[in-house]
């Protein structure tokens, strides 16, 4: 791909971009950030454009990818961090006991096949509409809140 098709196919993709990590980081500068790191691994591997047939679908599973990597990073550091001050607060039993359950979701999730598993943590975590959803997926609207539904029902069952 030549610098002037960067510039016509990828560059006009820094909007949507921008709303896929919007959506899932709910932080206008980690957006920001998370755009322009994708931008900058696009211009890298612009050699190999040539391959792909649909380039708006790569740029948003680029983006979608890379804040998916931001979230889990910045959950183990959550979780880190609320392991440090369960130590000095108060009221120890009922954090530990929030650990524990959100420990047992995760797990649930993570127990769930794949594209259950990608669906629900969109929904839950990343705070996705069911549109955005399906346009990450590759699903339609239907597939994604069949799959909502019957996996927040498997969850229910297991915390009942």
């Amino acid at each position: 791909m030549t610098p002037e098709q960067f510039n016509d196919d990828i560059l006009p993709m820094h909007a949507p971009m921008y709303r896929v990590a919007f959506s899932l980081l709910k932080d206008s500068d980690a957006a920001a950030d998370a755009v322009q790191d994708c931008m900058l691994r696009l211009w890298s591997r612009r050699d190999s454009f040539d391959s792909i047939m649909e380039v708006r679908s790569y740029c948003l599973m680029t983006v979608r990818n890379h804040c998916l990597t931001v979230l889990k990073q910045n959950h183990m550091f959550e979780s880190i961090d609320q392991a440090s001050n369960i130590a000095s607060d108060t009221n120890a039993c009922s954090d530990l006991e929030h650990r524990q359950s959100m420990a047992m979701l995760d797990s649930a999730i993570d127990s769930m096949p794949e594209h259950h598993r990608e669906v629900l943590k969109l929904s839950t975590y990343g705070g996705c509409s069911n549109s955005e959803i399906a346009t990450l997926t590759g699903l339609t609207e239907v597939n994604v809140r069949a799959i909502l539904s019957r996996g927040r029902k498997k969850l229910r069952l297991l915390f009942s």
